[in-house]
């Protein structure tokens, strides 16, 4: 897969999602290049949550393709998803382990090797390092946001989903949330 700016991660062609008659999604079509930081907006109810669901594979749309990282969801779904980092926009991860185990549990997982080197590193990229041994739990609400996207991230994928992230974060915490996103394009 070429990920070097300017080249399609994700191409989305005449998508349609339907919910019985409803029609959520109506031949949607676009593509994202990497490294592109893109973005949904509308009004509840427009179809986003149901393109983005289609996109992580959650849902069979009703017609259209959908190709991640040069692979088409619909013949390779395993290949595109292992190509795709998920952030929620509530997260909910085991309230009683700790921020490290948790890493750990993911990065296992996704079957990446993670030292006590590197998880300090990715704890120390985070401003989480006197953290660690926190339960989840006990993190504030941009805490367990900067969890999430490291989990989201952990096996480096070329495309990040996102959906809603800074949604209750006070200002301080948006605005770590935005640092780290422009970090990772980079």
């Amino acid at each position: 897969m070429n990920n070097q700016p300017g080249s399609s991660i994700l191409q989305v062609e005449g998508l349609t999602v339907s919910y019985g008659s409803f029609h959520a999604v109506r031949n949607v079509s676009f593509d994202v290049k990497a490294r592109e930081i893109f973005g949904f907006l509308g009004p509840n109810g427009a179809g986003k949550t149901s393109t983005l669901s289609a996109v992580e594979g959650l849902l069979k749309p009703q017609s259209g393709t959908i190709t991640v990282a040069g692979f088409d969801t619909a013949k390779k779904p395993l290949y595109a998803k292992a190509n795709v980092g998920v952030q929620l926009q509530a997260t909910s991860f085991q309230p009683e382990l700790t921020l490290a185990e948790i890493i750990q549990l993911y990065a296992g997982i996704y079957c990446v090797e993670l030292t006590k080197e590197k998880l300090q590193n990715i704890l120390q990229d985070i401003k989480l390092e006197e953290s660690a041994t926190k339960k989840f739990k006990e993190l504030s609400g941009g805490q367990q946001q900067r969890v999430s996207l490291v989990i989201a991230t952990i096996h480096d994928p070329v495309l990040v989903l996102m959906d809603e992230p800074t949604t209750g974060l006070d200002p301080q915490s948006r605005r770590q949330l935005w640092e780290r996103i422009e970090a990772m394009r980079g």
